[in-house]
Parts: C-alpha cells; sequence; structure tokens
C-alpha cells in the first residue's frame, strides 16, 4: 500500500478498493485506512449517489475526504479484504432524489445558437385549369437576408390578371435566450377567440416558444419515487415502451414524459437488483393550450390597419392595438386576457384554459365600447382527443354592438354561434369525422350545415378526402353537396390535384399543380 501524509502529518495508508453504495455497481477508488476508521473522497462518495452528509473532513493528498465512522448511524460500511470493496448501507436520507428529463427531443450536448449572415429566395408557380372556364397562372415569392438574429423580408405575388402587388415586408429581431420575437413592419396580429385577428404595419412583441425547439412550455406528466436498490424503469405510453432508464440507489423525480396529444396511458415498471418488479398505471391527458406553471405567452402589437392585403401594394388606415397575455397559474390552469384599442375602440376581457381528467375547456367573457355602443360577449369550447375518437362542442354570444379590432357595430355577427365535431380513425388508413355548425346571424338570418367526410389513404402520398354536406342559409332552400378531392404528392414539394363537386350548389370540376 502506498503512503500519504494525513492532517496532522502522520503517514496513512491507501487501499484501492472497489466502492458499493446500497448493493449498486462497483466503483473503483482510493480510500484511505485508519485504525478503526476510512477515509472517503466526497466526490467519490457523491458519484456513488449520497447527497447531503456532513461528517468530519480533512484534506489528504490535495482532496477532500470524509469519515465514514463520523457518518454513522447514518450509514454502515465494511471492508471485504478478499474482494478488496468497501461496502456501505446508506440510509434514505442520503440517497438523494435522481431528477431525469425524458422530453422527446432532448437538446444535444453543446449547441451553439449561431447568427451567420444568410439569405434566401423562393418561389412557387400554379398552373390551375378549370373544365368550365381559362387557364389560370399564378405566383409567390418572397426574399430575405438574416443576420445575427435579424432577418430582413418581403413578399409579392403574380395575380391571375398579370398584375404584380406585395405582400408582407418587415425586419424581425429576435432573442433567442429570452424566447422574444420583435417584428417591425407588416405582421398579423391577434388577440384571441373573442378578439380581432388584423393585418397591421407597426411594431409587435410577442413570446416566441419556437425559437427553441428543446424547450417545452406545456405541462406533460411526471412521476417520482422511491428504490432502495440500484433498479431500472422502463415507460411504456399506450402500450409502447418508449423509455429504459437506469436508476441508482434513492429517490427519482421524472419530468416531461414522453406523450402524445390527448387521453392516453402511462404505464412504469420498476425493476430493482433482486429482480423485484412494481408496476404503476395512470391515465392522462395532454392538451399543449395550457401554459406549464410559472409560464407566460403573450403579444402586443400597435401600428396602422393594412388593408387591401393582396390587391394593393400600400394601403393603410387607422392606427389600432392588439394584445393578449396568459400566464400558467398551475399545471392545469391558465388565465390570460386581452385588449383591442384604437381611436374609439376598446375591447377586451379575461379567459381561461382548464386541464380537465378528460379533455379541456376554454372559457371568455368580453366587453367593448365603440362609438357610444357597449356590447358583450362569452365562449365556452370543450375538446376531447384520444388515439380512438376526438370531440368538442363551442358555443359563443355575441350582443348586437360588440366590437374588436376586427369587427365594427355595423358589421353582421353571429348572435349565438354554435358546433360539435366528432372523428375517429377506423383503420391506419382511414378516418371517418362529422362536423355540425349553426349561426344565428342578427342580419342575415339562421344559418346550419352538417358535413361528413372520411379520408382514405390509398398509397403513400396518394390520399382520397370525400365528403358530403346538408347545409342552409337565409332565404335559399336546404342544398346537398358531395365533395370528392384526390391529392397526389408525387415529387419532394410538388403536388398534384383533382377536385369534384356536385350537388344543389352547383357542378364543377378541376385539377392543379404546383411546386413550391
Amino acid at each position: 500500500m502506498a503512503e500519504l501524509s494525513a492532517a496532522d502529518g502522520a503517514p496513512s495508508p491507501e487501499a484501492p478498493l472497489d466502492l458499493v453504495v446500497n448493493n449498486g455497481p462497483p466503483r473503483p477508488i482510493r480510500a484511505v485506512m485508519r485504525e478503526g476508521d476510512v477515509l472517503v473522497a466526497v466526490d467519490d462518495l457523491v458519484a456513488a449517489g449520497l447527497r447531503d452528509f456532513a461528517g468530519r473532513r480533512e484534506i489528504v493528498g490535495g482532496r477532500e475526504h470524509v469519515s465514514l465512522v463520523s457518518l454513522e448511524p447514518m450509514i454502515r460500511y465494511d471492508v471485504d479484504e478478499r474482494a478488496l470493496a468497501l461496502r456501505v448501507t446508506a440510509g434514505v436520507e442520503l440517497l438523494g432524489t435522481a431528477r431525469l428529463d425524458l422530453r422527446p427531443t432532448q437538446r444535444p450536448p453543446g449547441l451553439e445558437v449561431r447568427g451567420d449572415a444568410s439569405g434566401f429566395l423562393n418561389y412557387s408557380v400554379q398552373l390551375r385549369s378549370d373544365l368550365r372556364s381559362d387557364q389560370r397562372t399564378a405566383g409567390f415569392a418572397e426574399a430575405g437576408a438574416s443576420q445575427g438574429g435579424r432577418l430582413l423580408y418581403s413578399s409579392g405575388q403574380l395575380l391571375p390578371d398579370g398584375s404584380a402587388v406585395r405582400g408582407l415586408s418587415s425586419l424581425t429581431f429576435d432573442d433567442v435566450p429570452g424566447l422574444r420575437r420583435l417584428v417591425t413592419g407588416d405582421a398579423f396580429a391577434g388577440s384571441g377567440g373573442l378578439g380581432g385577428g388584423v393585418l397591421l404595419g407597426g411594431v409587435s412583441l410577442v413570446r416566441e416558444y419556437g425559437l427553441d425547439p428543446y424547450f417545452v412550455h406545456s405541462p406533460m406528466p411526471r412521476l417520482s419515487g422511491f428504490t432502495s436498490t440500484p433498479s431500472v424503469l422502463d415507460v411504456y405510453v399506450n402500450g409502447v415502451l418508449t423509455r429504459q432508464v437506469p436508476l441508482a440507489a434513492g429517490g427519482y423525480d421524472v419530468t416531461n414524459l414522453p406523450v402524445t396529444t390527448g387521453a392516453g396511458n402511462v404505464q412504469t415498471v420498476l425493476r430493482d437488483a433482486f429482480g423485484r418488479t412494481e408496476v404503476l398505471n395512470w391515465q392522462y391527458y395532454y392538451t399543449s393550450g395550457l401554459l406549464a406553471r410559472g409560464l407566460s405567452d403573450y403579444g402586443y402589437a400597435v401600428g396602422f390597419r393594412r388593408l387591401g392585403y393582396g390587391i394593393t401594394s400600400i394601403d393603410y388606415g387607422r392606427p389600432v392595438f392588439v394584445g393578449r397575455h396568459r400566464f400558467g397559474l398551475s399545471d392545469s390552469l391558465t388565465l390570460g386576457g386581452r385588449l383591442d384599442g384604437a381611436e374609439d375602440l376598446v375591447s377586451g376581457g379575461p379567459s381561461a384554459t382548464i386541464g380537465l381528467p378528460v379533455g379541456s375547456l376554454d372559457l371568455e367573457v368580453a366587453g367593448s365600447a365603440q362609438s357610444g355602443s357597449l356590447g358583450a360577449a362569452a365562449s365556452a369550447g370543450y375538446s376531447f382527443v384520444s388515439r380512438r375518437f376526438s370531440a368538442g362542442a363551442l358555443v359563443r354570444v355575441m350582443s348586437d354592438a360588440y366590437a374588436h379590432a376586427g369587427l365594427r357595430p355595423q358589421d353582421d355577427r353571429a348572435r349565438l354561434q354554435s358546433s360539435l365535431f366528432a372523428g375517429a380513425p377506423i383503420t391506419s388508413r382511414v378516418s371517418v369525422g362529422v362536423t355540425w355548425a349553426r349561426s344565428d346571424l342578427r342580419d342575415a338570418g339562421l344559418s346550419d350545415a352538417v358535413t361528413a367526410r372520411t379520408d382514405l389513404l390509398l398509397a403513400p402520398g396518394l390520399m382520397l378526402g370525400l365528403s358530403g354536406s346538408r347545409s342552409r342559409t337565409p332565404g335559399r332552400a336546404p342544398a346537398l353537396d358531395a365533395f370528392a378531392t384526390l391529392s397526389w404528392s408525387f415529387a419532394p414539394m410538388s403536388m398534384a390535384d383533382v377536385s369534384v363537386q356536385a350537388g344543389d350548389s352547383g357542378h364543377t370540376v378541376s385539377a392543379g399543380a404546383q411546386r413550391g
């Protein structure tokens, strides 16, 4: 054995041993042997899974060591001279908690976010022919240049009549660490279900979680537990093994379980060092509409309303403000609010998204004042999604004078709007769905529609959609119509389709192809 100097200057023998904590895997260490005591480097004990221990410390060979005798009775130890092993049995209070993140996409180690100078030019040319009219050609183009999180962008389009108009033009600043995006120029701003959606030229600031694709902003399921021996944890989501995680002895806290949207089942199987298994099952419901506790989502925009988009290149109207803000109060409750404002308009109100054991509920109320007219509105929506079945419902009411950034008191609106939907996959290639919607318009009157649809995957890239509907509009008899669309993705970024409509609303056949 080698000789080392202890704190008091006396030589202390050092022994190469395998450190075994709670029957875990052996770890080679060099322990300092004393009469009736053993000193082990603190970082060796930490690497073996021990946490939050004190004990008598001293520096040996430039490393901090702790006396195992001073840690009794929280630990017991034994030196196995024949196996050259130091066996330690630690109490629960010293084992700590392993924290594991099982998010589906992990951040690569050493990832560097760069903003090198770059540029792009994209274009699309569309040729569409209707068998009862002339062939029409249209096109779209966009160009941009970026450096260091700044993007200068502009777009334009060629209309079927041959005229060209400007699309959107903007300068964007991305703050990746702060997950914020500032846009100066043209941008679309929306403030929620009862708020307005408006295209404006001005300045907008939004929370943009998409800047970090590895950041999880919705509350994903988590689990925690304890194991007294090194174990293996198998995680099954909807019957499929998604992760197999080795665990050291102690507590474990597993976050961001890789679940799918909607309702499902998680099963965990814990196998300890003795081969014993512990199986747990529970149901979950995951929705991206909720924010995790403490996170926020917002968007604020101020500028001049863009008019005649797609028809004229430069036409701006009155100034307008559109704002929204949501905050994750808990993993099952997200609260928010919205505000629209203009020269003679104020519109806003609170909202809430509630995660239920089965499904999610969205609630919103609002009030408005414009040109001396007061209005009110309310909305309630429920949705449920699972692998085998999906359904939802929405009810929305508006007073005759309710207004927001995209709706004036004199505009027609649905006093009562309601809808239902349900859908289910029949096989991996066939899905069906049905929707019903009804609107009681203030000026135009009552309208409703029922639509049944099925989608069939005939072959990779070849999809057939079939639907039938019965609709009623004010002043017209009920109409029965059938639709069929065959779409074919025949090459990368290339698509062709043929559509047929037949029924009381008319008969049309059209075909088109486009390449991005």
